[in-house]
Formats: C-alpha cells, structure tokens, sequence
C-alpha cells in the first residue's frame, strides 16, 4: 500500500508601504494619530509656508524620540530640504487648536525605504526659487501654498519651471502626483509634459 503525500503549497505575500501626502489640517487636536502604512527606513519632508508658531506646536515621534514640525521647516547647508528618518512607527499629535489647524496649507509628505535609500531619488521644497540639477534618476517637487493670495481662480499652490538645460540624449519627463512604491519598473501614464516631444508616429522630434 502506498503512503500518500500531502502537499502543501504556501503563498508569500509581500506587503509594502506606499508613499503619503498627509495635510496638515487634516490632524485635530483631540489626541495622537498614528500613522499607517509607514515603514521604518522611510524619510519624512515637510512642505510648508505655515508659521513656525503654528508647526512647533505638532510633534512627530518615531523610534521614541520627537521632533516639532518647525525644525524640519527648512533647509540643510546644500539646499536639500530637512528630513526625518523614520525608525519605526510614527505618530503625529498638534496642541493647536482645531481652528488652527484647519487652516493650515502644509503637508507632510513620506517616501518608501527603497526610495529613501536611492541615491538618484531626490526631494525639492519649493517656497521661493530654486535651481535643480540632476544627472539621471527622480526628483520629486513639493508645492508650498502659493503667497500672496491675489485671485479667486489662481491655483492654491503652483510651482513654474523655466531654463530647462539638457543634453542631446537626455529626456525629462515631467509627471503629477508623487512616485509609487515601484515607480521604476511601473509606466504610470501620468507624464504632463515630455522634452523632447515626440510625435506619435515618432517622425519629428522637437526640443524646447
């Protein structure tokens, strides 16, 4: 008599963490938010044109210590934006009241672990103006609310570009929203403008 064998078959399921846009008048004062969906290893931005009165009152705390918002309201020696490394998990808590907060234009914003450790994975804050280099790879822009506040159908934030310099072989794709977990191996079908701009019978090719 034969001895039957069971097999069993496990399925792996790989779980990962998607980049946040988290706005800041979105976190009232009634306790601490945890945030979800956070992987340790990920960096923490802050885009915001808010007071410092106002963001020293919101604290971040991951791996057991805590920051303000208002010390990651700035920049590093070479124009970089200050980020936070988040170590574990992280919980968000504002003393402001809620009015206050509902005012607030900032947001925060938290990348993967993958994009945090990639060294062609870049983050701009813009506020006033700023040049950006880059070889290859992914720069992702930050909006900060647009000031002063002049016309009731101008955007509520907006960033413009000009001097575009690049060589011959090199293409820019410009694209809205902010990457995905795999924006490398993804074609996400959200490109705005493209340079240079091909035709769709690829027959004329234009810089501008």
């Amino acid at each position: 008599m034969r001895t039957p064998v069971l097999l069993l078959a496990f399925l792996a399921i790989l779980v990962h963490a998607d980049p946040l846009i988290l706005p800041l008048n979105k976190f009232l004062s009634f306790g601490t938010s945890l945030v979800k969906n956070v992987e340790p290893g990920a960096d923490l931005y802050l885009a915001s044109k808010d007071s410092d009165e106002y963001l020293k009152n919101i604290q971040i705390t991951t791996g057991g210590n805590s920051i303000t918002l208002d010390s990651l309201n700035g920049f590093n020696a070479d124009s970089s934006p200050i980020c936070l490394r988040i170590i574990d998990t992280m919980t968000v808590s504002t003393t402001n009241n809620d009015t206050i907060s509902s005012w607030l234009g900032g947001n925060l914003y938290v990348t993967t672990k993958t994009q945090a450790d990639d060294p062609n994975f870049s983050v701009y804050v813009i506020k006033t103006q700023h040049n950006i280099t880059m070889k290859s790879g992914t720069s992702v822009i930050l909006n900060t609310k647009l000031e002063p506040f002049v016309y009731i159908d101008q955007p509520y934030k907006t960033s413009y570009v000009s001097g575009i310099q690049q060589s011959k072989d090199a293409v820019v794709d410009f694209k809205w929203g902010i990457p995905s977990y795999n924006w490398q191996s993804v074609d996400t079908n959200n490109t705005f403008f493209k340079n240079p701009m091909d035709l769709k019978n690829d027959t004329y090719r234009s810089y501008v």
